[in-house]
């Protein structure tokens, strides 16, 4: 399970297609990328989803802020990743 979301976080954390982007959309994206990723699976039964996204929701916040702490926000990561100047 951590390593198909540590992947979906990575994909969407690096994503500058949406530079506007802040982190609660982020959280959103990752989440919701992942839930359909179970479902297509059929790894979880619907009377848990509403439980599986609340969970999901804060261990993506809590990935977040690892990766980008000791950043300003989400842009400021994304600059200084991809090696442009601010």
């Amino acid at each position: 399970m951590q390593d198909e979301l540590l992947s979906i976080f990575h994909k969407y954390l690096l994503d500058m297609t949406q530079p506007h982007q802040d982190k609660d959309e982020l959280v959103y994206d990752v989440v919701a990328a992942y839930m359909l990723h179970l479902m297509n699976s059929g790894n979880v039964p619907q009377q848990y989803l509403d439980l599986l996204e609340e969970y999901l929701r804060e261990e993506v916040w809590d990935i977040y802020h690892k990766k980008t702490y000791g950043y300003f926000n989400l842009q400021e990561y994304r600059k200084k990743r991809s090696g442009t100047a601010c």
